[in-house]
């Protein structure tokens, strides 16, 4: 069965607490849950190219997660370049197969903007998990 899972990455004033300075915190935030994996956002690193610039390269947002179930826990990080070629030293993974299902990272949302800046909780972050 495959699932698609689309998660708005939200937070309130209520779960961050209230905070007079404007530097984000975070907690990990449950992204699937099928009774037998959990699967958490713990971070994203946005390097992609700007949607207002012209790049030589699409560049990548790497989306780093947590995949549990009763017994494991594993730290692992899933990227929208998608490439693999370990003949040039390259990986930047877009799936990984573990605890018996396959997830792919389908999309990051927002492509940034030029000059500006996001938090964690601007991103929808987009999986399939079969």
């Amino acid at each position: 069965m495959r699932l698609r899972i689309v998660m708005l990455i939200f937070f309130t004033a209520v779960i961050l607490g209230c905070s007079n300075n404007e530097e984000e915190t975070t907690a990990d935030l449950e992204l699937y849950n099928d009774g037998t994996i959990k699967i958490y956002l713990l971070n994203i690193t946005d390097s992609r190219c700007p949607s207002d610039a012209i790049c030589v390269w699409q560049g990548n947002a790497e989306v780093f997660l947590r995949i549990e179930d009763p017994t494991t826990s594993i730290n692992y990080s899933l990227n929208t370049a998608g490439i693999n070629n370990p003949s040039l030293s390259v990986s930047y993974p877009n799936e990984i197969n573990l605890l018996q299902k396959n997830i792919v990272l389908q999309d990051v949302q927002p492509v940034p903007l030029s000059n500006t800046t996001y938090l964690l909780s601007d991103y929808t972050v987009t999986l399939d998990v079969n």
